[in-house]
């Protein structure tokens, strides 16, 4: 019974984006989907990507970069090391030291097997909830079960480790450019909207969080 489960729960997790509430033009069709951004746009986000990933001496034959059509300010990693950048968050930057921090941070949640360990938690969190608490509607809530804990499964440490892991890469390529806090210090100024929130809801962002990352990126002599 628990086997079966498990099986079912992680099977779930394998089809649940990190972000519970993004909104994604995904279609089912061939035909592809026009992005609102310049062929310039999409080009600097994949020579950025294949330049931090040669930088940490890995394939970029191996990982996956997709740009999703959305005026919501959002980026996440998934399974299959693939990070996903939304229209809207490319549109809004207007530093590339900013983008290539939002790629660098995102490429530290893949590397540091951030989404692999999320689904196992959730596995196992679910398959405890299914053991003690019988329901009638099993699959429901196995799911529901799952679907919540994934939706909150970035913690603050997590998102700790994926910043120290953008601040080294980004101070290696991007030292003395400036404004690569520029999301962070937009998401903090918009907390209130729509777009912002869709940000916060997978990515916590601590009022200490911009000074921390200041502090790192000084600490090595380059500029914020």
């Amino acid at each position: 019974m628990l086997k079966n489960v498990f099986l079912f729960v992680l099977l779930s997790s394998l089809v649940l984006p990190l972000n519970a509430q993004e909104t994604s033009t995904t279609t089912t069709t061939t035909q592809p989907i026009k992005l609102s951004i310049s062929t310039d746009q999409i080009e600097e986000v994949k020579r950025i990507e294949s330049l931090f990933i040669q930088g940490i001496g890995k394939n970029s034959a191996d990982y996956h970069l997709e740009i999703e059509e959305s005026d919501v300010l959002n980026a996440y990693a998934t399974l299959g090391r693939k990070i996903i950048l939304t229209t809207g968050i490319i549109k809004k930057l207007k530093n590339e030291s900013a983008l290539a921090f939002v790629i660098a941070h995102e490429l530290g949640h893949v590397e540091q097997k951030h989404v692999l360990k999320g689904i196992f938690r959730n596995t196992i969190g679910a398959a405890i909830q299914m053991f003690f608490f019988k329901e009638q509607n099993t699959a429901s809530t196995v799911y529901q079960g799952a679907n919540f804990f994934h939706g909150q499964y970035y913690s603050r440490s997590k998102e700790t480790k994926a910043d120290l892991f953008a601040v080294e890469l980004v101070n290696k390529y991007y030292c003395k450019d400036p404004g690569k806090l520029e999301f962070f210090e937009l998401i903090s100024k918009e907390s209130t909207a729509s777009k912002a929130s869709e940000y916060f809801s997978t990515h916590p962002l601590p009022k200490t969080r911009i000074q921390y990352l200041k502090t790192e990126i000084e600490k090595a002599g380059c500029v914020v």
